[in-house]
């Protein structure tokens, strides 16, 4: 089956199968009689590239860039050309990019060196902060390292990045539900990339409605989905526009960056309801609703003095002014979700 699916007439032949997401798809054949050093070399160049090469001078500048967003940084001292191949294996798994970067260092000066304590090369090191002052920019005598001794191989990088994949989920991920006040937050909160938002649109802070959505998205910390909320009372122009009816508050949404559309919650609000949500929303189990641009343009207007709800904040037919350039297409409305 494999030598007709992949053309394969003679032998020997090598199918090289990428590390993580549509592997058969994106598989390669090597054919001949190659040398294990050879087919090395191959698997090595079709690999994607997701390592960092650091200049020594260029160190520090590459730990602030790499822990300033919330992620932690590998880093390999080597003395050959090239990073290790099991390393680029390593950097190459999908489900690894939104938590580390990968760099290395090619023949690292005596100082570095020592820093690392790598009496033997390649030193495979791990870089981060403490939870603490992990929000500040911190001196480099402040950054904490753990160094891995002993022969680099695939499975120990694998468990490595595992456990510590766990140490950033518990830390920053599921920690807060962030209020989004202008659709610049959102746009920070839910980027392009994202797969999936749950956007919660509540009159005024309530804290037991915020309180299960942290829950959920705890839940959902593995699947990459960014939960937040935005004050309604302070945005009166959403729920009209996005054709939230009075029934169905409190009001969700779970909306796609990358396709620019949205579908509602239409069930009691709950833990379970809304993971059911959620999921079905990811697997294209709910029709959505299209969108030409992303979301819509919003910022607070809460009124400062006594900090009071618009008249008609919670009023789904209020007469509000869609903002330009923002097309609305039904395409489909179900209420079994």
């Amino acid at each position: 089956y494999m030598g007709k699916q992949f053309s394969i007439k003679k032998l020997p032949a090598f199918i090289v199968l990428p590390p993580g997401g549509d592997k058969l798809t994106r598989a390669s054949v090597l054919r001949g009689s190659l040398s294990t050093a050879e087919v090395l070399e191959e698997i090595y160049d079709l690999l994607d590239d997701n390592l960092l090469s650091v200049k020594p001078s260029e160190f520090r500048t590459f730990v602030s860039n790499s822990l300033s967003g919330k992620k932690f940084a590998f880093i390999v001292l080597h003395k050959d050309e090239r990073a290790p191949l099991v390393y680029k294996a390593a950097a190459a798994l999908p489900k690894y990019k939104e938590f580390f970067t990968f760099g290395h260092i090619e023949n690292p000066p005596k100082e570095l060196q020592e820093e690392f304590n790598a009496t033997t090369m390649p030193k495979l090191a791990l870089l981060f902060r403490d939870q603490t002052t992990y929000e500040q920019m911190l001196p480099s005598d402040q950054l904490q390292i753990a160094n891995f001794d002993g022969e680099l191989n695939y499975d120990d990088i694998v468990t490595i990045a595992e456990q510590y994949k766990e140490v950033l989920v518990k830390r920053f991920l599921a920690l807060t539900v962030e209020k989004l006040a202008t659709d610049k937050d959102l746009a920070t909160s839910c980027p392009n990339r994202s797969e999936l938002c749950l956007l919660g649109l509540f009159d005024g802070e309530q804290q037991e409605l915020i309180a299960t959505l942290l829950n959920v998205k705890r839940k959902l910390v593995e699947d990459r989905i960014g939960v937040s909320w935005i004050d309604v009372s302070c945005n009166a122009e959403l729920p009209p526009l996005l054709e939230l009816e009075k029934k169905w508050s409190p009001w969700v949404i779970a909306y796609s960056p990358s396709k620019r559309s949205y579908a509602i919650f239409r069930r009691s609000f709950s833990e379970a309801n809304l993971l059911k949500f959620v999921r079905k929303v990811r697997d294209g189990d709910i029709a959505k609703m299209l969108l030409t641009v992303p979301l819509l343009p919003f910022r607070e207007r809460c009124r400062k003095s006594s900090g009071a709800s618009t008249s008609n904040s919670l009023n789904p037919n209020a007469e509000v002014a869609p903002s330009p350039g923002v097309k609305f297409e039904q395409v489909e409305s179900r209420e079994d979700l």
